[in-house]
């Protein structure tokens, strides 16, 4: 095992100390962090300074993480707004069903509020059980407020605009944004 001090420090912690080993049942050059103990083995590497140059050739890993965290933080705020915008769509009157795909919480949460009066609702009774309707403002703010979660969570994003959708294919609305 030998130090080197190469031209980049490790991708993962930022050390620089580094070594470099050849490893006879491998084959292959191997180049390790000592400060977190990653390691590397450069397989296509027959000398040493070509698996060095090899390490210091690769790409900044954390340059990329940034990167790819970056886009899809835009790609979430991007369809968060998209989804806001719809709102306006949806009809006066939501039962609790489409009131937990639009705001995201737990049907049980939905009718806790609902019976604790922490969210306005009309029960209606249907000759069963009945149900609540929630007031389309009300659900508007509570979505708003969760709208960056709904827009991570693809299923309930789904199911909201394939129903804005439908609703639009059946003429109840004229036009989605």
């Amino acid at each position: 095992m030998e130090k080197i001090n190469p031209d980049k420090p490790c991708p993962f912690c930022g050390g620089d100390i580094i070594t470099i080993q050849y490893s006879e049942l491998k084959e292959a050059y191997r180049i390790d962090c000592i400060s977190c103990m990653v390691g590397f083995d450069f397989y296509s590497c027959k000398e040493k300074q070509d698996a060095i140059a090899a390490w210091n050739k690769r790409g900044d890993i954390r340059d990329d993480i940034i990167a790819r965290a970056e886009k899809r933080e835009k790609e979430i705020a991007e369809r968060a707004e998209k989804y806001v915008s719809l709102l306006q769509y949806l009809p006066e009157k939501m039962g609790t069903r489409l009131t937990r795909d639009v705001t995201g919480y737990e049907l049980t949460t939905i009718s806790n509020w609902a019976k604790n009066g922490k969210l306005k609702a009309e029960k209606e009774d249907d000759g069963k059980r009945g149900r609540w309707l929630f007031n389309k403002k009300d659900i508007i703010e509570i979505a708003m407020q969760n709208k960056y979660y709904i827009a991570k969570n693809n299923r309930d994003y789904e199911r909201v605009i394939y129903y804005l959708l439908r609703l639009q294919r059946e003429s109840k609305i004229t036009e989605i944004a």
